[in-house]
């Protein structure tokens, strides 16, 4: 499926799916025309009247939380749940259910202290879903996505290509060891971000060109055109390191991770206009 939307708020954008060979889920991407680069990651469910759960809203929770507000997402729910028709899995208890309707159950759950690291198998009724929630007891370290992209200049004669970026946090997972299969996503956090200068050449001074990035992640590349305070009024194209720190607790030292960013020329011809 390709195809141009205007969404509710008027902005526009165009879409991208792909439909599974079983004809249940459409999945793909979505990307914004007014600030290109802007896309987002998007899947589709057809409803066939059987209970399905598809999210969990945070998807990670800390051992030994407690009144914990979790958000779970499907289609064809039972109506008048109740505590005992939902399982969140070892180590948690649902208080009560503050909102229940056939696409949304909204309970309040206590964590024991001692949970265990892991993925948990949500159950509501007869839908059972994996994968969707886990435990954690810390974070343990943060990347920044995408950890490799490029932008484009512009804003006079073309358009900029921005890029989102997202600081994620991960635990060790069940096996205690950072970086393998098993770590937990625990979900995206909001660190201090920064651009840092990536030294190619003696007096490097891309930094100060290529563009900004604010509390958001939002990078705006700089404008196109000779710039007559670099260096022989070169471009304001470069190449830097996108930083993010993020101090998880108090008195827990600050994650740091970085990304690396192109800012190219812009897109002067879009191939995609015969």
């Amino acid at each position: 499926w390709r195809g141009n939307a205007q969404w509710q708020e008027g902005a526009k954008g165009r879409e991208i799916y792909h439909l599974s060979a079983d004809g249940t889920t459409l999945r793909g991407r979505w990307l914004g025309v007014e600030r290109p680069g802007i896309a987002g990651e998007e899947t589709l469910y057809r409803r066939d009247g059987q209970p399905r759960l598809v999210a969990v809203f945070p998807k990670a929770v800390q051992s030994g939380a407690r009144n914990v507000e979790l958000r779970i997402y499907g289609a064809d729910l039972p109506a008048n749940v109740k505590p005992g028709d939902l399982s969140l899995g070892d180590g948690l208890k649902v208080e009560k259910i503050t909102v229940a309707t056939t696409d949304r159950i909204t309970v309040e759950a206590t964590v024991a202290a001692d949970a265990k690291n892991g993925r948990r198998v949500v159950q509501v009724g007869t839908a059972t879903a994996k994968d969707l929630l886990c435990v954690y007891d810390k974070v343990d370290y943060i990347r920044v996505l995408p950890e490799r992209t490029m932008a484009r200049l512009g804003g006079i004669h073309y358009s900029k290509q921005y890029v989102q970026f997202e600081a994620h946090a991960y635990n060790r997972g069940p096996d205690g060891v950072p970086g393998n299969n098993d770590d937990l996503e625990i979900g995206v956090v909001k660190p201090n971000w920064a651009i840092e200068e990536l030294y190619n050449a003696y007096d490097d001074k891309d930094r100060e060109f290529v563009g900004t990035i604010d509390q958001n992640g939002l990078f705006t590349p700089a404008t196109e055109g000779p710039n007559p305070k670099r260096y022989r009024s070169a471009e304001n194209s470069g190449d830097v390191y996108v930083t993010a720190e993020y101090k998880p607790e108090t008195g827990a030292s600050p994650l740091k991770a970085r990304s690396y960013l192109l800012v190219s020329l812009p897109k002067m011809r879009d191939s995609s206009i015969p």
